[in-house]
């Protein structure tokens, strides 16, 4: 099991998924697009929510 974050940044706003399996960390997206995942620390992965708050995005509902 990971952690995850999803970030849009067009929108300006991310999907936070705690406990994803780890087979959905890369692959294609609806538009055949590649997801690439990059693996951070538990401190990065916090500093990257924390940042993402106070830039204003917003946090969405993964079923949205």
């Amino acid at each position: 099991m990971v952690d995850q974050i999803s970030i849009e940044v067009k929108n300006k706003r991310f999907i936070l998924d705690i406990g994803a399996e780890v087979w959905v960390t890369d692959g294609y997206d609806e538009e055949d697009a590649p997801v690439e995942s990059m693996y951070v620390s538990r401190f990065i992965f916090d500093l990257i929510i924390e940042a993402l708050k106070r830039k204003e995005f917003i946090k969405i509902d993964e079923k949205e």
